[in-house]
């Protein structure tokens, strides 16, 4: 019996390593044409650990959502055998929540598994049922299998039709040299996946301590096999609107710190690296993906887990994108040290170009990100609007004679599974269809009549209860069936967006929607908008040990600031920035100067107040941060005329030490003309730098790619007025 089992084993794990890829959502696709069946089990080896050394590309699945899956082997036309999975959920809702998040890494550009529903009210379902029951009959070896796969059809109303993917987990594959192409192409697309994870709260793939992540290597694997479907960020959902800081910054994602790029010249800013080109295989021939499994967008988290998320989150983020000792670390560990462990076993690795690579992929994920949480929101818009609507034309067909204080909710509905039929407590109201039933826990459904502002989930468990003892209300849920399904599933058509919630139609449209709004969507967005948060940030540039200058961005980054030791803040633009948060001035020394950026301001009166501000921080043993709205035009001129005043330094030696600190100080012409006038009576004679008048360049609306004027202030006022939202 051991020998049978182990030829069993090593049948089947053939058969799937050498399988082709099939396209499952191709015409070709045929259920007809299925040989056999196996369970993971079939397909595992969890004691040989030898074969598992020689064979990386051997397949390995964990099911960490909960869940049962199936391996199906097709026969091609050509002789080749073909594979694909098909997993079954605990419930309808898990299943549409894995597609969807699946869905939310295919725009996020992460490899994942070609996959799709499958309801048991469709033709294919009973294809299914008449594919597996002809192998049960052709195939003894697989009669087991069959059985416990058509009890699963049976007793399932969906299940998940995914593509197989060759692989094996990052941390066991092991190319023959781990060059560094391959290296940065591995740590470019750890990058993405790590955002994915940060949108989905996924604590179950990569493991982070200062996330509290757990970790499962099983859910990243990693293959040489281009996976089937779109290539990445082929298609792009067709938003351009960010956050309105964003705008005015004319960014929505910083770029690697210049002080991160200095250690390496493989990488600079806005070049694309070998992860975000995945069609193309690095040198030596030896193309590399990585594939996210087991990626459901879970439910609700805990109130505890929301309120650490939203502390931890948005600092994360601005550590990870301007530090690059943090960078480098976090590579590191969520690789589980693979890149430096086979780097000390083939060949030495720049790890520098290897965590920008990262910082790479992670920053090329947070673009895509911009557009996919404008769809989100403009989704969670139209299906917050319909379910408005569904509630109020339910308060408006209430019965009657209807009040929600006849029974008890014991006696009105159990939440223990219910017979086919359901009466009302008087045992005269019209049976309920099981397929109209709504699987909503019945919660305050007595405030409905009293209380017009309550939630959806109230709103929709009193329709639970109507269903049961109104059965004219089923012809108002079925017509809002109708609209969400259709409504909701066209929009996401529009925008080649496929949410596993929205496109099933039947008896569930409103349920679905609400779970996708409310229980999904909403937590989605929130961890979005934290993850902004933490790219709505900047690293100051160090000009001296005791002095740094940045714009609006780097002053609120809070972070960063304590991290490199900043003690007191000179803010040159109270008015453009408003007052500081509590968080600033709770932890920095924190001082305004109102200077304005036109050349007829006197900002020559500014210079001893602000020099002594920045000599005082300096006697302290502290680090002081200049900064204005954009960091280029007042806040240079302050650090010019300190390295003149305090330092002793000519215009044209501050200049030169200024800008290869910050590249992009740029202060107007009339104050230049106050630092010569300075230069003059500071060194005697002409001004050791002759400045060259430059008009500025006109502003552009990133949006409708107007001309808005020349200041920053323009180009605020432009898409307050005309871009609002």
């Amino acid at each position: 019996p051991a020998a049978q089992e182990s030829s069993t084993f090593e049948s089947v794990h053939e058969r799937l390593q050498k399988a082709a890829d099939i396209n499952i959502n191709s015409s070709d696709f045929k259920w007809e044409r299925l040989v056999s069946l196996h369970t993971t089990e079939h397909a595992n080896d969890t004691e040989d650990e030898e074969k598992e050394a020689t064979a990386p590309a051997s397949l390995e699945v964990n099911v960490n959502s909960g869940g049962i899956v199936y391996f199906a082997v097709f026969q091609l036309g050509n002789g080749e055998e073909a594979a694909a999975c098909l997993k079954f959920t605990p419930s309808r809702l898990t299943t549409q929540s894995e597609r969807l998040g699946y869905e939310l890494g295919r725009h996020l550009g992460v490899s994942t598994p070609q996959a799709r529903i499958v309801r048991s009210e469709s033709p294919e379902w009973s294809e299914i049922i008449r594919a597996t029951e002809n192998v049960k009959l052709q195939n003894p070896d697989c009669v087991k299998t069959c059985d416990e796969m058509l009890e699963a059809l049976e007793i399932n109303r969906c299940l998940l039709l995914m593509g197989y993917v060759t692989g094996c987990p990052l941390h066991k594959y092991k190319p023959p040299v781990l060059t560094q192409a391959i290296a940065r192409r591995i740590a470019g697309s750890l990058g993405r996946v790590l955002l994915l994870d940060l949108v989905l709260r996924n604590e179950d793939r990569l493991p982070c301590q200062q996330l509290g992540w757990r970790g499962n290597p099983g859910n990243l694997l990693c293959t040489e096999r281009t996976p089937i479907g779109e290539p990445l960020q082929t298609k792009k959902l067709e938003f351009k609107v960010t956050g309105r800081r964003s705008i005015v910054s004319g960014r929505s994602v910083p770029p690697i710190p210049k002080h991160a790029r200095e250690r390496t010249t493989t990488i600079t800013v806005g070049t694309s690296v070998e992860a975000e080109q995945p069609q193309r295989n690095p040198p030596g021939g030896r193309a590399l993906h990585l594939v996210a499994i087991d990626s459901g967008v879970p439910r609700r988290p805990p109130s505890q887990k929301r309120e650490l998320d939203r502390a931890q989150y948005p600092r994360f983020v601005e550590m990870l994108l301007h530090d690059f000792d943090t960078s480098s670390e976090v590579v590191k560990e969520i690789s589980s040290c693979y890149l430096e462990t086979v780097a000390e076993e083939t060949e030495k690795l720049d790890m520098a170009g290897v965590t920008n690579a990262f910082l790479s992929g992670f920053q090329a994920g947070l673009k895509a990100m911009v557009p996919l949480r404008s769809f989100l929101v403009k989704l969670q818009r139209r299906l917050d609007f319909y379910l408005k609507q569904f509630v109020a034309d339910i308060r408006e067909n209430l019965p009657s004679d209807w009040s929600p204080d006849k029974s008890s909710p014991s006696d009105r509905l159990s939440p223990q599974p219910s017979p086919p039929t359901l009466s009302s407590a008087d045992g005269v109201s019209p049976p309920l269809k099981l397929e109209r039933r709504f699987t909503l826990q019945l919660k305050d459904y007595n405030k409905l009549a009293k209380v017009r502002s309550v939630s959806h989930a109230t709103k929709l468990n009193v329709t639970n209860l109507l269903l049961q003892v109104d059965d004219g209300i089923h012809d108002r849920v079925e017509h809002w069936d109708e609209v969400l399904g259709s409504e909701g599933h066209k929009l996401c058509q529009t925008h080649d967006f496929s949410t596993g919630f929205l496109e099933g139609g039947g008896p569930h449209s409103v349920v679905d929607s609400y779970e996708l709004k409310v229980v999904r969507l909403e937590h989605v967005l929130e961890r979005m908008e934290l993850i902004a948060q933490g790219t709505e940030t900047e690293r100051p540039s160090r000009v001296l040990d005791c002095l740094y200058v940045g714009g609006a961005l780097a002053a609120k980054s809070v972070n960063i600031l304590k991290h490199v030791g900043i003690t007191h803040i000179l803010c040159l633009c109270p008015i453009e920035v408003g007052s500081p948060e509590p968080e600033v001035t709770e932890h920095f020394k924190y001082k305004t100067c109102q200077v304005l950026d036109i050349e007829e301001e006197d900002i020559a009166s500014h210079f001893e107040e602000a020099c002594g501000y920045i000599e005082d921080c300096e006697k302290s043993g502290g680090k002081a941060l200049v900064h204005c709205f954009e960091g280029k035009s007042r806040s240079a001129t302050i650090v010019l005329a300190y390295l003149m005043l305090a330092k002793g330094f000519t215009l044209l030696d501050a200049w030169n030490l200024l800008k290869g600190a910050h590249p992009r100080a740029q202060p107007n012409d009339g104050f230049m003309k106050a630092l010569g006038e300075v230069d003059k009576k500071l060194h005697g004679g002409s001004s050791s730098m002759d400045w060259q008048q430059r008009k500025p360049a006109a502003r552009l609306c990133p949006l409708c790619q107007k001309n808005v004027g020349l200041s920053s202030n323009s180009l605020q006022h432009h898409v307050n007025r005309y871009h609002p939202h």
